[in-house]
């Protein structure tokens, strides 16, 4: 609640810019500390990612040994940061929908002062809400365990209202980029599978099992594999074939 205290003296529409501030910034600081642990503890145990962290900063300086035990002093409190940044998603979701609105008309060439400053607001609301919703994002891809649960489920509802695009533009969107995969290098399977849940999310893969076509069919399930595997070493430039009775039967 202090987080998003109504400031005096704000309008209605700087007080959601300012709370749509506050939260981006939560977000950003509770997912840089567990980019360091999330892939690890998808596969492993506590420990072993906590001794996979230190080691990877053996040998370092000062600053960053001091930096290292500020990020191990953050995740050992994975819960209450948890449940502090599902309440802050829960909150963001009861601000006004975020619909693009147009920038004030300028008359015959002049800026005034308020038309300058409404101008600027707006400009940043839109900014926070581009970036709050990549954060969502990445926060509905941490692994499914204890530590993350209290945030899965807020920030993947979040992530869907904020992308709103229809899922059969999302399907199409993906089925177009997995045919052109075999053409295109910026779209190779690879790099697919590092697309955020909403552009190529495990649901949207599996819907294009079925695919008529069974080179996309192939395509998908390659992606999939890549996307449930990155934890377990499998990475975007790691070689992978799908071996099937052909490209992408399945059944």
């Amino acid at each position: 609640q202090a987080v998003f205290q109504k400031e005096e003296g704000l309008s209605e529409e700087e007080n959601v810019s300012e709370q749509l501030q506050a939260a981006t910034q939560l977000v950003e600081c509770y997912l840089q500390v567990e980019r360091s642990f999330a892939p690890l503890l998808s596969s492993g145990s506590e420990d072993l990612a906590v001794a996979a962290v230190l080691d990877a900063d053996a040998g370092s300086a000062g600053a960053a040994v001091a930096a290292q035990l500020k990020t191990l002093r953050a995740h050992g409190r994975l819960k209450f940061r948890s449940d502090l940044v599902a309440a802050v998603l829960e909150h963001v979701k009861l601000l006004p929908a975020h619909e693009p609105r147009e920038m004030p008309s300028v008359t015959e060439g002049f800026l005034n002062r308020e038309v300058s400053q409404k101008t600027l607001r707006l400009i940043r609301e839109e900014g926070h809400w581009k970036r709050l919703g990549e954060l969502v994002a990445e926060l509905s891809e941490l692994p499914n365990i204890a530590g993350y649960s209290p945030v899965l489920l807020p920030a993947r509802s979040l992530s869907q209202s904020l992308d709103r695009q229809p899922w059969e533009t999302r399907k199409n969107a993906l089925r177009n980029a997995l045919k052109d995969s075999g053409s295109k290098k910026e779209l190779s399977a690879g790099k697919i599978s590092t697309w955020s849940a909403q552009a190529a999310g495990g649901n949207l893969l599996l819907s294009l099992f079925s695919d008529s076509d069974a080179v996309l069919r192939g395509r998908a399930l390659e992606v999939f594999v890549r996307r449930s595997y990155r934890a377990c070493g499998v990475s975007g430039s790691s070689h992978l074939a799908v071996a099937t009775q052909g490209p992408g039967i399945m059944g």
